[in-house]
């Protein structure tokens, strides 16, 4: 049985190379401690100041009943043959959900369910 020299010769160069580059990082860090801390706090100072500033997420989609739920006075601007729509549409959607395993053609018109409810919320 002949050995994989292959194996033995990329790990033993790869593991000469993490040595170098552990050996000189040990001797910045003895060498330079004050600027590799220093360093560090403005990298967590930087990364502080871009997350909450630039890359903020934007504001949370308020869904289509909490909209209404926001102005209890006025009626919704839906049709009663869409909202009946809707709620037909809801509880064909129930009924997918209360199986134990859904099949591949259940999955199927629940995602066109899905697809028809939000046409109904956009109008």
């Amino acid at each position: 049985m002949k050995d994989n020299i292959f194996s033995s010769a990329f790990s033993s160069a790869l593991a000469s190379r993490l040595h170098f580059v552990g050996k000189y990082l040990t001797l910045a860090a003895r060498r330079y401690p004050r600027s590799i801390v220093t360093g560090m706090i403005i990298l967590m100072v930087l990364s502080a100041a871009l997350s909450f500033t630039l890359m903020r997420a934007g504001e949370p989609s308020t869904s289509f009943s909490a909209k209404i739920a926001q102005y209890p006075g006025t009626p919704p601007k839906i049709s009663p043959s869409a909202l009946l729509e809707v709620l037909a549409l809801q509880s064909e959607l129930k009924s997918f959900a209360d199986k134990d395993e859904p099949g591949p053609l259940d999955s199927l018109r629940m995602e066109q369910i899905l697809k028809r409810i939000q046409q109904l919320n956009q109008n």
